[in-house]
Order: structure tokens, then C-alpha cells, then sequence
């Protein structure tokens, strides 16, 4: 098996619950290959790289291995590696929370992502014009536990708790 069509493999790797909605997202253009939206029918092979836009944010995924079929959740990882950088799941975050009147949902993320926002942040908000973040990290068995905090120069504060799981697609 040297190549497999990029909507097979999607729900093969559980990017997509199903494969329809798979199709559905290469047919709105969300999938990218290079920068370039692809069909459904598009064949990946090995060392190709995928970014699929769930959003507010764009996951990026490399190609290990090629499966047909649908794979158990601990079996993911050896066929594919979340090279999503950190920061881009932050700044997506806090886009969308700023885009809503509500805290930020997000409710399409992959399970291993998990994220609480509040708007109210125990940093005090600046008086300067100026905007004020911090993050504090912490690695644990269960994955990257982050905490954000962002006050812009509106005084609209913004705390964010973000768990990575390492278990399900690899740590980011």
C-alpha cells in the first residue's frame, strides 16, 4: 500500500468521526495539502504533511504510516504525529474568545485538547494602553498543563487552562 485517498486515511487516524464529515471538510476547502485545499480523492503517502482547519484552530499532522482502515485510539500515534506548534492553539483560542461575547468553545478540538476560558483574569488589567500576558507550564504523566493569562489594553482579561494529553496523538 503506497498511497490512500486523504478522506479514508483521515477517519482511519480518528481526525474525523466519520468519513463523510472527512469528505465534507476536503469539499470546504479546510483540508490543506502545501498550503493548497485538496479533494477528497487526494492520495497522501508517507513523510506528507496535513493541515486541517477545525475552527479556531489549524492542526497540523505528518504522515508515518498509511492505514485503510479505522485504527484503535492507542494505535494512532504510530501512524501519524501532531506537529501542531503550542502557540497556534493559544492564539486561536484568544482569537475566538475575542470574535465572541462568551468565553471561547471548543467543542470542535481533538479529545486530548481540553480547554476552559474565563473572562475574568487574576492579572490586573494595565493602565498604560499597553497589553499584558503571562503563561505558567507545568509537564505532568497526564501531559502540558498551561495556564494564559492576557489583559488587553481595554482592560478585557482573559485567563485560559489548557491540558495536552500526550496520550492519544502525541504531544504537541
Amino acid at each position: 500500500m503506497n498511497e490512500v485517498r486523504i478522506d479514508k486515511w483521515m477517519w482511519a487516524m480518528r481526525i474525523f468521526k466519520t468519513r463523510t464529515i472527512a469528505t465534507d471538510a476536503c469539499k470546504k476547502g479546510r483540508v490543506l495539502m502545501g498550503g493548497v485545499a485538496v479533494k477528497p480523492s487526494r492520495t497522501i503517502k508517507e513523510g506528507d504533511i496535513i493541515n486541517v482547519r477545525k475552527p479556531p484552530v489549524t492542526y497540523s499532522f505528518r504522515v508515518k504510516a498509511l492505514a485503510q482502515n479505522r485504527l484503535g485510539a492507542k494505535l494512532v500515534p504510530e501512524y501519524m504525529e501532531n506537529i501542531t506548534q503550542r502557540a497556534n492553539l493559544i492564539s486561536s483560542m484568544w482569537y475566538a474568545y475575542q470574535d465572541s461575547s462568551t468565553a471561547a468553545k471548543v467543542s470542535d478540538a481533538p479529545p486530548s485538547v481540553k480547554a476552559v476560558t474565563s473572562p475574568n483574569s487574576p492579572i490586573p488589567s494595565p493602565t498604560d494602553g499597553t497589553s499584558t500576558s503571562s503563561t505558567m507550564t507545568t509537564n505532568n504523566a497526564k501531559g502540558i498543563s498551561s495556564e494564559f493569562h492576557y489583559c488587553d489594553s481595554a482592560g478585557k482579561c482573559l485567563t485560559l487552562h489548557l491540558l495536552i494529553s500526550s496520550s492519544r496523538y502525541g504531544t504537541i
